[in-house]
């Protein structure tokens, strides 16, 4: 019915020549990208999650916690009423049997240090309004 293109009849003839090693070029690419689709979104996914502080564990170490909780490390020691020291590695459970006091009680001054130590939030002052 219409006439043959030139671009058709190659296309046709390549078709017939490299059948099944352009279908697998194709299953490949189409592969390849939903294997992209998935990773990008799992990595969407995970930086969007907003992560909430968990509660302070007897395996935890002070940096771990220091880091966690984006305090310094030396105001963690300073409520334990220890010197900082450099790669500490003590869970604090370990420091608990040390200082001879309960698990509970290491954990309650920890907390307190690490709400000390967080800037507080204030409200923003509503600015006054411009001169006229």
């Amino acid at each position: 019915m219409w006439p043959e293109l030139p671009i058709q009849e190659i296309l046709r003839n390549r078709m017939r020549k490299y059948g099944w090693q352009i279908g697998v070029l194709i299953v490949g690419f189409v592969l390849s990208l939903t294997i992209i689709g998935v990773f990008s979104v799992r990595a969407m996914r995970h930086a969007s999650f907003r992560r909430v502080d968990e509660s302070i564990r007897p395996w935890m170490t002070l940096p771990y916690i220091a880091h966690s909780y984006h305090v310094p490390v030396q105001d963690l020691y300073q409520a334990l009423n220890l010197s900082p020291v450099l790669h500490d590695r003590r869970t604090v459970m370990k420091l608990s049997t040390q200082l001879k006091l309960p698990l509970a009680e290491v954990i309650t001054r920890l907390n307190q240090a690490i709400v000390a130590a967080r800037p507080t939030l204030s409200t923003p002052t509503p600015h006054p309004p411009p001169a006229s």
